[in-house]
């Protein structure tokens, strides 16, 4: 049984407390009261356990605020939130349950006076600089590091154009290009939005993206215009008012080109112009116009209401019938053509041929003015024409139906209904296939194909008929740069700098130079009024093996022993000897001689004294003294020239004469010289001399220039360095070659006549090896880089194929022979005999050709993979890697061999059965282009080389070191993988220009 027992106890006087048995543990201690603290923050809630023993998970306090968080009890510090921002000072701390007013639970306040900035934060590694970090944070802190950010969900933090937000555009095309209204966002292209950049001109035709397709073309005097269908202008040929530069940014819905200016009609009804200010023919009248048409020194316009308008210089003389409304127009200087409303021809001015302004009855749809005669096409498809020419451009076929016609310069040319071109008068035959349009200008005729090509015939000396392309042709990829062909040769990455053709031989003449390039031909520079020496048209072979500048004439040797000289106008070749033995010429002022294969001189020009003697193998000529060197190295000069000592009787290999003095470098490399004038004589060893103007200077034979004599190139500072091998003086300027096949030139640079043109080759495809480039060019076979193995110096021929190995280059010539050259020493460079070849390919030290059943031989490193492993199939293509070879079977399907350590060499097994077009081996990689346009790639990854690929559709594709390329049908190239050189930068068309 038990009995409560109760005691009593005295606290205080007054006062009892009685404590019952049960309150009392077994040694007489009063019992404790427990609470469930479930938070373990040493706090407990309201549940009690009142016992001898705490037990697990209770405590002997009680007052928690939440005893399910262990971080709010009476002891959670409150910080001061001075701005309200939920943030508090740590320095301004109390502690409690329930927040205080002007409190914070949370610190950390970075400034606890602004309440826009709260705690600190975790930043993230932003590389790229796009605002979006990746990776590991750094401990929380209240400033953000250089090149840190809050978030962490960049796609790619390497590349500041992809984030979450990297906007997508819709392409209906594939071609990597949208339109601008409809996007998407993210990191990922969505399905149907792959294009990561805008501005795509057809959105159905994948021809087509950034490089529009033109919709005119318009012909000047020297220079053409083209017309986008974006609406911007581009503009060719000779520019010297600028006639060729369309303003910046504008867009237009029809150009004219005029003489020396040109027009557009902006989308507002607006008219502006650009070029020479001189005669008014540039300041167009504001107002809304319909059309605009421009000739020399004038420009009309329609407007919106069929009302001529003109300005320039002809403007007074072509005031318009009153009255009359046109909905077409056209002028030739003093003269203008237009359709009326009613469709009936009117023609005013004031013109010299009167016969020009007798427009025919009837009832026409368009109308052109030439400089003497006019033509229209009348409604049914037949076509007038009018006034005098001497060419016969007044009179039309008649069995044909024309729907657009244009005049210039004694031509005229008609478009058909069939989309053909006839022309008629000083006008070529046009070229051949279909045009939607055709421009006249002065002397040639553009069209544009219903491609957006533009194709032009006729007069090209100013270069008004070579349209532009604008675009790439072909892309090639080498080991840390790339290479592409458009109007000349663009090259972007490590080896950026631009690639000219090299020169071998230079002459300064009077106020113009010409340098010889190893392919024949040639570059002259100058832009003296009176002639830029421009060469005329000398058949079919204008090639030179040597080339001379004089005063006023220019001439060349062919290989052939031929000479054709012409003069500074460049309008017809001087008459000269038809010997065609000659090995040497020298131009002079009015004229020029030749040395003869049998050592004997002949001039012709202005007469000339002949010198004594011979047989010669050197002939010099200035002024009217000619002296020649003898086969013994004796100098003999004409008698009759006064005031000329007689030469050293000494023997000579080398002379050069002047207007008053001769030079020559002795046997023993000395330099030796008579006549007047030739003061400051050098006593060094010299490689070359050549006398200018009272001046003479020479190549030392450590490849140093140094002139000496009387004037101001005497003193002149020639270019520094010892590079040099030849040098040749003018008239007040000298240039001099390089070994690298660079000129230099000091002295005067009037006219321009001092510096050299880097001249672009114009190439169609390139073999790209370690260290050089070679392209396949309208020069020949040009390289540019090392060439300490010969891999450098081609051996010429007509190729169709080029490639290049380490130090070796092999190319297919039109009839199926493999010639190379090159490093040899693992026999790369000596194809073995065969029938005859259909392809070829190399590696660094190997090479491969088809023979014409498609079998595969390989010749060179005979240690090498790529020989022993050639497969047994039939090939119809091949190319090569550093160490591997890939192929196309008859099916098109990839077949590789060789090195396979990255798997460059394995085709993986989901494009096992896949046909393609084209294959590429790069270093540890390889491309393959599908029948859709589509790339595929496989091999060494390490920088997106074989999986960055982009799925858009190429027409040509490229394999470098760590990098690839592919060529998109409008021309534009876009590369991926490793990008450390900028080689995967390939430029825009616009900024080719």
């Amino acid at each position: 049984m038990h009995v409560a027992m109760l005691f009593a106890l005295v606290s205080a006087p007054g006062c009892e407390l009685w404590i019952s048995n049960d309150d009392l543990c077994g040694d007489g201690v009063q019992r404790t009261h427990f609470y469930l603290d479930a938070d373990g923050d040493g706090y407990g809630d309201r549940t009690v356990d009142g016992g001898c023993t705490q037990r697990e998970r209770y405590v002997p306090v009680a007052r928690d605020c939440d005893d399910t968080d262990a971080t709010r009890n009476p002891d959670t510090p409150q910080y001061r939130d001075h701005d309200g921002d939920g943030f508090g000072s740590s320095a301004e701390v109390t502690t409690g349950c329930k927040l205080l007013k002007g409190h914070s639970f949370v610190a950390g306040d970075c400034d606890d006076a602004d309440g826009t900035i709260g705690e600190a934060t975790l930043w993230y590694r932003d590389a790229d600089g796009d605002g979006y970090g990746a990776g590991d944070p750094l401990s929380p802190t209240c400033e953000a590091p250089q090149g840190y950010v809050a978030t962490d969900d960049d796609c790619d933090d390497t590349d500041p154009d992809r984030s979450p937000l990297s906007v997508w555009y819709r392409d209906d095309d594939n071609d990597g290009y949208g339109v601008g209204g409809d996007t998407l966002f993210g990191c990922e292209a969505p399905d149907g939005y792959g294009a990561f950049e805008a501005g795509d001109c057809d959105d159905e035709n994948g021809r087509f993206s950034l490089l529009c397709p033109n919709v005119q073309v318009t012909g000047g005097a020297t220079h053409t215009c083209a017309l986008r269908s974006d609406g911007s202008a581009y503009c060719w040929g000779i520019g010297e008012f600028k006639q060729d530069e369309p303003p910046d940014g504008a867009t237009f819905t029809e150009l004219s080109a005029g003489g020396r200016h040109s027009c557009g009609l902006g989308s507002d009804g607006s008219v502006s112009c650009w070029g020479d200010t001189t005669d008014g023919a540039t300041l167009a009248p504001a107002g809304s116009f319909a059309s605009v048409t421009t000739t020399w020194g004038n420009s009309c316009a329609l407007t919106t209401d069929g009302a001529p308008v003109c300005w320039g210089v002809y403007a007074s003389d072509l005031d318009a019938p009153d009255g009359v409304t046109f909905s077409q127009l056209d002028t030739w200087s003093d003269v203008a053509c237009g359709v009326a409303a009613d469709k009936s021809l009117r023609c005013w001015g004031t013109p010299a041929v009167t016969s020009r302004l007798d427009a025919p009855a009837g009832s026409f749809l368009h109308v052109a003015v030439g400089d003497t005669h006019a033509c229209a096409v009348a409604e049914p498809g037949t076509l007038s024409c009018w006034g005098e020419t001497t060419t016969g451009a007044e009179t039309p076929p008649t069995a044909s139906t024309f729907v657009e016609v244009v005049a210039g310069v004694g031509y005229s040319c008609g478009l058909h209904d069939d989309a053909t071109v006839s022309c008629w008068g000083a006008m070529e035959a046009p070229i051949e296939g279909d045009f939607i349009s055709i421009e006249g200008g002065y002397s040639h005729v553009c069209g544009v194909r219903s491609s957006g090509e533009i194709a032009c015939w006729g007069n090209d000396d100013s270069g008004q008929g070579d349209p532009p392309t604008g675009a790439f042709s072909a892309v090639e990829a080498g080991p840390d740069f790339s290479v592409g062909a458009a109007d000349s040769v663009v090259r972007w990455g490590a080896e950026s700098a631009s690639w000219h053709l090299p020169y071998t031989q230079v002459s300064a003449g009077f106020l113009r130079s010409c340098g010889l390039h190893p392919n024949g031909s040639f570059s002259c520079w100058s832009t003296a009024a009176w002639g830029a020496f421009v060469p005329p048209k000398l058949g079919d072979d204008p090639r030179f093996t040597q080339i001379s500048v004089g005063y006023s004439v220019a001439c060349g040797l062919h290989d052939d022993g031929r000479v054709s000289c012409w003069g500074s106008s460049g309008d017809l070749p001087i008459d000269t000897p038809t010997d065609a033995d000659f090995s040497e010429v020298a131009a002079a002022n009015e004229g020029a001689c030749g040395l003869h294969a049998d050592g004997s001189i002949s001039c012709w020009g202005a007469p000339r004294a002949m010198p004594d003697g011979g047989p010669f193998q050197q002939v010099s000529v200035q002024d009217a003294q000619v002296c020649g060197l003898q086969m013994d190295g004796r100098v003999r000069c004409a008698d009759d020239y006064d005031g000329w000592d007689e030469p050293p009787d000494e023997a000579f290999t080398e002379i050069s004469v002047g207007s008053a003095h001769g030079c020559g470098i002795l046997e023993n490399q000395k330099v030796a010289c008579w006549g007047e004038w030739f003061g400051g004589l050098q006593s060094g060893r010299f490689l070359s001399v050549s006398v200018g103007d009272g001046y003479t200077c020479g190549v030392e034979v450590g490849g140093t220039l140094v002139c000496w004599g009387y004037g101001d190139m005497a003193y002149a500072t020639p270019p520094a360095g010892d590079g040099f091998v030849s040098v040749d003086a003018g008239n007040g300027h000298a240039c001099a070659l390089g070994t690298n096949g660079d000129v230099a030139c000091w002295g005067s640079d009037q006219y321009g006549r001092a510096t050299p043109p880097t001249r672009p080759a114009a190439c169609s495809a390139f073999a790209i090896g370690t260290d050089f480039t070679c392209g396949l060019c309208d020069e020949g076979v040009v390289c540019a880089g090392a060439d300490d193995r010969g891999q450098s110096t081609p051996v010429q021929a007509t190729y169709t194929q080029i490639v290049a190995g380490d130090a070796h280059v092999c190319g297919l010539e039109t009839d199926g022979v493999i010639a190379c050259w090159g490093d040899d020493r693992d026999g790369q460079t000596t194809p073995p005999v065969s029938d005859g070849w259909t392809a070829v390919a190399a590696t660094l030290t190997a090479t491969c050709g088809l023979d014409l059943d498609g079998a595969v031989r390989c010749w060179g490193d005979r240690d090498a993979a790529v020989a022993s492993e050639a497969p047994d199939t039939a090939l119809t293509a091949i190319d090569g890697g550093n160490g591997h070879m890939c192929g196309l079977d008859a099916d098109g399907f990839a077949v590789c061999w060789g090195d396979d350590e990255w798997g460059q060499a394995s085709v993986p097994t989901e494009l096992a059965d896949v046909p393609f077009v084209a294959i590429r081996a790069g270093g540890w990689h390889t491309c393959a282009l599908d029948e859709d346009g589509v790339v595929s790639c496989w091999g060494m990854d390490s920088f997106g080389q074989a999986s960055g690929a982009p799925a858009w559709r190429f027409d040509a594709i490229a394999a470098g070191g760590e990098h690839s390329c592919g060529l998109k049908s409008d021309g534009i190239v876009e590369c991926w993988g490793r990008d450390l050189e900028g080689q995967v930068d390939a430029p825009y068309p616009w900024e080719l220009e």
